[in-house]
């Protein structure tokens, strides 16, 4: 009986793994063992830090009015002033019928659209930050993921 079993789990496995991109490599003792296929590398640290240090400098040349290199009270509410209103854009996107507010089906649409966003950010992050590849992040993954994306 766990023969069967553990040789259902092997044909289970090797079958989700196939469908999420892998392939068979070998069996050895009656075990298959799947090897994941890699479709798109995780940048390198340099990598990341080049595109941290890129995204910093674009914010300091559009509000650092000083020139200190840092973002004073004062320009941290103007960088804060320039960010969109989500509520505001999702009102002019949705508001199919123009009364100012979004009835049933336009919240439906309007949540619908942010799952599929919510989603795809989660799928980024996992991407750019699981290290042990279980398709999570744990709590170390997430805190570095939130360290590097403040």
């Amino acid at each position: 009986m766990s023969k069967i079993i553990r040789t259902l789990g092997l044909v289970l496995g090797s079958s989700v793994a196939l469908s999420l991109g892998a392939t068979v490599v070998g069996a050895e003792d009656h075990e298959e063992k799947v090897e994941s296929v890699v479709s798109k590398p995780k940048p390198t640290e340099e990598e990341k830090a080049k595109s941290r240090a890129a995204r910093i400098n674009e914010i300091l040349e559009k509000y650092d009015k000083d020139g200190d290199g840092k973002l004073s009270k004062e320009e941290r509410k103007a960088k804060q002033k320039d960010r969109p209103n989500r509520h505001f854009q999702r009102l002019q996107k949705y508001d199919t019928d123009g009364d100012g507010r979004l009835g049933p089906e336009e919240r439906k649409a309007s949540r619908k659209e942010q799952k599929a966003e919510r989603a795809a950010h989660k799928k980024k992050m996992i991407e750019q930050y699981d290290e042990d590849g279980d398709g999570k992040l744990d709590r170390d993954e997430r805190m570095r993921s939130i360290k590097e994306n403040r």
